[in-house]
């Protein structure tokens, strides 16, 4: 679902970071949108148990009057967000 030009890294133990250049807000909802209803999809299943499978996805947009780190920091308290208001969606902050 990601293009060459993206960047994908572990951030955290469980949290992961999706760098998207040349992608507006909008653009950016599109593919998160497109990765969580993907993950929701695919539903662990074996003989004995189903697991659903979910994730939660903060974004924002890099802002170059802005640190860096200012946009980590509001990408993490979109996540919170999400994970606090039913998890499973995505929150922009």
């Amino acid at each position: 679902m990601l293009r060459e030009s993206d960047i994908f890294s572990r951030f955290g133990g469980e949290e992961f970071i999706v760098l998207l250049p040349q992608t507006d807000i909008n653009g950016a909802l599109e593919v998160v949108e497109k990765i969580r209803s993907s993950i929701e999809a695919n539903i662990y299943a074996d003989e004995e148990v189903t697991v659903p499978i979910t994730i939660s996805i903060g974004v924002s947009q890099y802002d170059a009057a802005r640190e860096l780190k200012q946009l980590i920091q509001r990408v993490d308290e979109a996540l919170y967000v999400a994970k606090d208001t039913g998890r499973n969606t995505v929150k922009v902050k």
